[in-house]
């Protein structure tokens, strides 16, 4: 489990050295002469006929390095992602937007950076009527990076792209239509090819607000990691088989009692469905787990099970503010809604 541990086991299949890469090339030859041996069996079957045999050699030999180069393709452009430094820019914009960043030490904070490349690398963030920056781009990578930090092995399998929405959006994708925009983010696609949609204000106010315990991004990513078994309904493949059972029964208890309201609420919208409890609680989980911990110990205890982390033990010895500028009052609310703070994301957080 992710706090100090976590230091001691910073690799994983994104995050590709010398040693994985070489693993990965000896692997890969194995398989490819698997792939031309039938045909070497058929040259050697037919070695009368010397020009068939020859096609057949040369065909063994084609398909064997097409094979290669395909099982080692991932691991060499991450490899060579890698050898990049990171970009500049990605660290101060970490620092001043992403709290879960500034609390981690130092060597994890090293490995969030890289996450970060590699996600960002290799995954096409797109604007719809609206321009990306390095600012949007940091933030997507962050919503997908916190999820998975506790994890040694991972890969977003079906994740293809990501979209930002100028506004909040209709049912039918729809910004502006006079209809009623309630949509913050979805997840969309088939089971193996996966779209997470995003709200740009959305987006930008679940970070200006670290502690509110909501924030649009982790909660569409804590979809994509439901969905890694294929399916996205509230239990994520992460959880041991032997806790799926108490886990399903705890997410119907809770969302009994959602409905209760009460300091330390589950936002109500948990009660939706199980894969939605399960988002929702996830975005508790990493902005406010100190509180979750202590109104809902039982929650945070699995929640620590499926994402392999003690946020409230990183939070409580590491945490340090972010470096934004403190806003005052009547400043812009940092979440673009042309609001003043006091009566946009303030009002909200108290």
């Amino acid at each position: 489990m992710i706090g100090r541990s976590l230091a001691r086991n910073p690799e994983a299949p994104l995050l590709v050295d010398a040693q994985t890469l070489k693993r990965n090339r000896l692997n890969s030859l194995k398989l490819s002469a698997l792939i031309a041996l039938p045909i070497l069996l058929m040259a050697g079957y037919l070695h009368r006929d010397r020009t068939a045999a020859i096609l057949l050699l040369v065909l063994a030999g084609v398909c064997a390095l097409v094979g290669y180069r395909l099982f080692t393709a991932k691991v060499r452009r991450r490899w060579n992602i890698l050898a990049q430094p990171v970009p500049e820019a990605y660290e101060p914009l970490l620092k001043q937007h992403v709290a879960y960043y500034n609390a981690l030490e130092p060597d994890c904070q090293a490995r969030f950076l890289r996450l970060v490349q590699v996600f960002l690398a290799e995954t096409p963030i797109s604007g719809i009527d609206l321009e990306v920056t390095d600012h949007h781009r940091i933030l997507v990578a962050a919503s997908a990076v916190i999820p998975v930090m506790g994890f040694p092995h991972w890969e977003y399998e079906y994740l293809s792209e990501v979209l930002l929405y100028p506004a909040n959006f209709d049912k039918n994708y729809d910004v502006g239509s006079g209809e009623d925009q309630r949509i913050l983010g979805m997840v969309h696609g088939s089971l193996n090819n996966g779209v997470v949609i995003l709200s740009e204000p959305a987006l930008v106010a679940g970070f200006a607000n670290p502690h509110d315990k909501r924030n649009v991004g982790i909660h569409e990513f804590a979809h994509m990691v439901d969905k890694r078994d294929g399916s996205i309904d509230g239990v994520a493949a992460a959880l041991p088989p032997d806790l799926i059972a108490p886990w399903r029964n705890l997410m119907e208890e809770k969302m009994r009692e959602v409905c209760k309201g009460g300091k330390g609420a589950i936002d109500p919208y948990g009660k939706t469905n199980e894969q939605e409890f399960l988002a929702v609680t996830t975005e508790y989980f990493f902005e406010s787990p100190q509180k979750l911990a202590k109104a809902h110990p039982k929650v945070y205890e699995m929640l620590s099970r499926i994402y392999n982390q003690d946020t409230a033990q990183i939070f409580a010895e590491e945490y340090h503010l972010l470096t934004r500028k403190r806003l005052g009052r009547n400043d812009p609310c940092p979440c673009h809604s042309g609001r003043k703070y006091k009566r946009c994301c303030l009002r909200r957080k108290h």
